[in-house]
């Protein structure tokens, strides 16, 4: 029995290796920065996906401590290792990963936080959702709570809304409960937690926009995406859980750094993309959104610490110099332009 079975051994590594050369390749990006034991645990989690052509690149974001060194004692050549050596936050250390895969020839690109475990199925059934419908440029899996693993957090109802009223109301909906979808669906606000993005639509969009520099790029990147004509549906099928702020270390410090990065990024996003009467409307309805703020990242914390960074995420949201706008916005009307003027 043994020997008969010795023969096939090359036979199912034929087929694999044929199989990964039919299907379309794709280059997972994560981002590491002081956190490289919840790296590890993502990558082993990587290294048991079932589909065939995939490949790994760390981008080490200036970390502090040796992760660079033991990563690459611990995985060897599993993994590409680069060393941004600063922290250029969220959005431009991904884009260094994903410049890397597309110089590389990647069909598509999984950008991935560090701070996951992932299900098996995850990439086979993001690329097959994506490979069966060419209008499909974003596919992104649903999301769970790692300390909850039951717990479903994207998409969020307010998720799968218009985006411009997701982007004015959502916010004083954010506390209804998740319901995972029936079959695959579409969804409006990307989260940049893991999700699977076509080649082509980085060709198309250009890569994260540096200015959110942490929080808000993947909901830029996916409102270009739908400009240009492409859909983001939600898998159901594919499987995420999630640590969640896991790099700012314990949950209060992740509410404080949220408190300032949330509504900065929200108000970057409505500068960049909403019209004038619709900046109108943001403004009116910045009072109420404040005090939402104030609930959703003060009961994490349960101090008045939150205060300070919430009131500098708002003020940087409105004086920030934008440095990159969409095409046809030239960021002079309204409120948004008022500000913008004051942060010259």
């Amino acid at each position: 029995m043994a020997r008969a079975s010795t023969p096939a051994k090359p036979g199912r590594r034929a087929a694999r290796s044929t199989a990964a050369k039919l299907a379309p390749s794709v280059f997972t990006v994560l981002l590491n920065w002081n956190g490289w034991r919840d790296t590890l645990e993502c990558v082993h989690s990587h290294q048991k996906l079932t589909y065939p052509n995939q490949s790994i690149v760390i981008v080490d974001n200036g970390s502090a401590g040796d992760d660079v060194g033991i990563l690459r004692r611990e995985l060897g050549d599993a993994c590409r290792i680069i060393e941004n050596g600063q922290n250029d936050g969220y959005c431009e250390g991904n884009n260094v990963g994903i410049r890397y895969a597309l110089a590389e020839g990647a069909d598509y690109v999984l950008v991935l936080n560090n701070d996951t475990v992932l299900d098996p199925g995850l990439l086979s059934h993001l690329v097959a959702a994506a490979e069966a419908d060419p209008k499909v440029g974003v596919a992104a899996p649903c999301i769970y709570l790692y300390d909850d693993p039951e717990t479903l957090a994207y998409p969020r109802r307010t998720d799968r809304w218009p985006l411009m009223l997701s982007v004015q109301l959502g916010v004083f909906f954010q506390f209804l409960k998740a319901k995972e979808p029936a079959g695959p669906a579409a969804v409006r606000l990307l989260d940049g937690c893991c999700f699977l993005v076509k080649r082509r639509v980085l060709e198309t969009t250009g890569l994260f926009d540096a200015d959110y520099f942490f929080a808000g790029g993947s909901g830029d990147l996916g409102k270009l995406a739908m400009d240009s004509g492409f859909e983001i549906t939600a898998v159901p099928r594919a499987k995420v859980w999630a640590k969640v702020a896991r790099s700012f270390g314990d949950r209060r410090q992740g509410a404080l750094a949220y408190a300032y990065w949330g509504p900065r990024s929200e108000i970057l996003f409505a500068r960049k993309h909403l019209s004038r009467y619709q900046l109108l409307l943001f403004g009116m309805l910045l009072p109420l959104r404040a005090a939402v703020w104030l609930a959703a990242y003060g009961r994490r914390v349960r101090s008045p610490a939150v205060l300070p960074p919430l009131a500098r995420g708002i003020r940087d949201g409105f004086r920030l110099r934008i440095s990159h706008r969409p095409a046809g916005q030239d960021g002079s009307g309204g409120i948004a332009g008022a500000w913008a003027a004051r942060g010259r």
